[in-house]
């Protein structure tokens, strides 16, 4: 069987070159954070929670056409790699040259050698991040100036619930139960949620001028962490089970920290509400022992019960549910919209030819 996957360079010698120049692309934006004060502050008073804080109060042209071109050519870029490999597998397939079924749309799953794509993807992934730096360093908005803030923080939610329902089947969705998802959704998730997680993550990192302090870089490290899984795409790296975790888990130190640095009083909301759902699901990936949950689950509720009886206060614990309910809920949601699109595809005959 032909292989034509890169000869000499592992996936796991691809992700090393990712995150060290993820990790020097981080340093220098620390390090040239404060000429960004010194050029562009003060920035307009916060209005509220609505409000994106970084942003000029007076934005020019020049940075707008900037912003969006580079936005846009990374996102055509990111999606045409996506569908070149989607091509290129489905012409290897028809040509015998592997055999179906393929359980990846893109490359073979089992491969520890890195792919022209992935390379590519790589390549694109990395200049676009120092491409962001120095658009942010000459004209330091990002589109937040001309789209609302819920899109940023919309799309990272809806990355969230597609990981949960694709990965029902491995760990369920409530304490390791609830496993079976509609074989139309798998297949349409399987198919596409590369090019709609892509869209997610360069958006959300367009979003954002790339300042150096402490509550925007947790979130950057958490973009670069999801630009290398990116990278990997189709490979064995990619469906990695700790990993996919660690991923769905790094989101609690970003909304944490971010609103720890905005000396918000509803930091709780994210940490708690990201504890529940490595209680409830995250943690059921791995078959750990009932009295390593149950110890998990009581250091938890120990946190909480500290944490609302002393600075935060138990009117508040509500919000704790925030997190929780949006993502169960959008997982619930497509699972009930796949479970009818399968029950119609199965009793109409003109359905049941929709792949």
């Amino acid at each position: 069987m032909k292989n034509k996957n890169t000869q000499g360079l592992s996936v796991k010698t691809l992700i090393l070159i990712s995150a060290a120049a993820f990790i020097l692309i981080s340093v220098v934006t620390v390090l040239f954070s404060p000429r960004l004060a010194a050029e562009f502050y003060p920035l307009p008073e916060d209005q509220g929670s609505s409000w994106y804080y970084w942003q000029l109060d007076e934005p020019g042209a020049a940075g707008r056409i900037a912003v969006w071109s580079g936005y846009l050519l990374h996102q055509i870029l990111v999606w045409g790699i996506f569908f070149a490999a989607r091509r290129e597998k489905t012409r290897a397939v028809a040509s015998g040259e592997r055999e179906p079924p393929v359980d990846a749309p893109y490359s073979n799953p089992g491969s520890t050698m890195a792919g022209k794509h992935q390379l590519w993807m790589t390549v694109v992934n990395v200049f676009f991040v120092a491409l962001h730096l120095l658009q942010t360093h000459l004209w330091y908005d990002g589109l937040a100036q001309d789209v609302p803030i819920w899109t940023s923080q919309g799309s990272v939610i809806v990355m969230l619930v597609l990981i949960l329902v694709m990965e029902m089947p491995r760990r369920g969705l409530f304490f390791g139960r609830w496993q079976h998802v509609p074989a139309s959704l798998h297949r349409v998730f399987r198919n596409w949620h590369g090019p709609f997680i892509a869209w997610a993550l360069v958006y959300t990192f367009w979003f954002h001028p790339m300042e150096g302090n402490w509550g925007l870089m947790s979130g950057f490290v958490y973009m670069f962490l999801l630009f290398i899984q990116m990278n990997v795409f189709g490979s064995r790296a990619h469906k990695r089970r700790s990993w996919v975790v660690v991923l769905e888990s790094f989101v609690v130190v970003h909304g944490t920290l971010i609103s720890l640095y905005k000396n918000l009083d509803a930091w709780p909301l994210f940490f708690f509400g990201f504890l529940f759902m490595f209680l409830i699901t995250y943690m059921h990936t791995w078959t750990l022992r009932p009295v390593v949950q149950w110890l998990i689950g009581a250091a938890g509720l120990a946190a909480l019960i500290w944490v609302y009886s002393v600075p935060r206060g138990w009117e508040h614990v509500f919000e704790i549910s925030f997190i929780p309910m949006a993502l169960y809920g959008g997982a619930v949601g497509l699972w009930l919209l796949g479970a009818a699109a399968e029950r119609l595809r199965q009793n109409s005959p003109h359905f049941r030819r929709i792949r």
